[in-house]
C-alpha cells in the first residue's frame, strides 16, 4: 500500500517552525534568554498571537487533511502581509522589502496547497488512497436506510472501512446524493451487522466491476469489526 504524501507530513512541521519564529525573532531583536518566556511574550502583539494560534491550526488541519483549511488559507495569507506591513513600516528591524518578501514567501507556500495532487487529496476522501483497505469480494444482501428510502440489494466486495453496494433494479441508490449519510445493515447469515456510512462515489459498469455506489464507513460497532476484519483479508 502506498504510504501518505510527504507534503502532509512535512507541511505541519513547518507550520509549527513558522509559529514559533515569532517568539524566537523577540528573543534575537530583544536579547532577550529563551527561557525568560514572560518576557518575550509581553511583547507579542495581538497580531501576533492571532497569527500564531492560525499557523497552529493550521498545522493541526493539514496534519487531518481537513478541506476547511482551503475556508482560512486566504484570511491567513491577509493577516501574514497585514503583520509584515506593519513591522516593515512602523518597526526599527526590518524594512518593508524585507517584511514583503517575508509575506511573499508564506504566501508561495500556502499555494502549494492548490498544487493539483495536493489539492485532490484534500477535497475528496476517496483520493486518499493510503488509507484504502483490503477489500475482498463477497455477495451479502444489505438493507440501506437513507432519510425516507429503504434499499435492498446486494454488495459486490466489502473492507474493513467500507463497502461497494451493487445498484437496486429501481435505481433508488443512484438517485441518492454524493455525500449521503446512510444506515446499513449487513444480512450475513444470523448476523445483522449495522454501521453508518457515507456515498463518496457512484460507478457505471466498467470491465468486472459492477454498477453501483460506494459506501465508507464511519461508524462502526466494535462488536462487528472482529468479523470484517476476519472476512476481509486478502485473498
Amino acid at each position: 500500500m502506498k504510504s501518505k504524501p510527504l507534503f502532509f507530513t512535512l507541511m505541519p512541521w513547518v507550520l509549527v517552525v513558522v509559529a514559533m519564529s515569532m517568539p524566537m525573532q523577540i528573543a534575537v531583536i530583544y536579547d532577550i534568554s529563551i527561557f525568560n518566556i514572560e518576557a518575550i511574550f509581553s511583547k507579542l502583539t495581538p497580531l501576533n498571537y492571532l497569527l500564531m494560534g492560525l499557523f497552529t491550526w493550521l498545522s493541526y488541519a493539514t496534519y487531518k487533511i481537513d478541506k476547511n483549511l482551503f475556508i482560512l488559507l486566504p484570511f491567513i495569507n491577509l493577516f501574514v502581509f497585514l503583520n509584515n506591513y506593519v513591522v516593515g513600516s512602523f518597526g526599527e528591524d526590518f524594512n518593508v522589502m524585507q517584511t514583503t518578501l517575508a509575506s511573499c514567501f508564506f504566501l508561495g507556500l500556502t499555494l502549494l496547497y492548490y498544487v493539483k495532487d495536493h489539492y485532490k487529496v484534500i477535497s475528496d476522501l476517496k483520493n486518499r488512497w493510503w488509507l484504502t483497505k483490503p477489500r475482498k469480494k463477497i455477495k451479502l444482501p444489505i438493507t440501506i436506510v437513507g432519510s425516507n428510502e429503504l434499499i435492498k440489494t446486494n454488495s459486490f466486495d466489502i473492507s474493513e472501512s467500507g463497502l461497494f453496494a451493487l445498484n437496486d433494479p429501481d435505481f433508488e441508490l443512484f438517485q441518492l446524493p454524493k455525500n449521503k449519510i446512510v444506515d446499513i445493515t449487513i444480512h450475513c447469515g444470523s448476523k445483522n451487522l449495522k454501521m453508518r456510512g457515507k456515498l463518496v462515489r457512484k460507478a457505471l459498469s466498467k470491465g468486472h466491476y459492477p454498477e453501483g455506489v460506494g459506501i465508507h464507513f464511519d461508524e462502526i460497532d466494535p462488536q462487528y469489526k472482529s468479523w470484517i476484519e476476519a472476512n476481509t483479508q486478502a485473498a
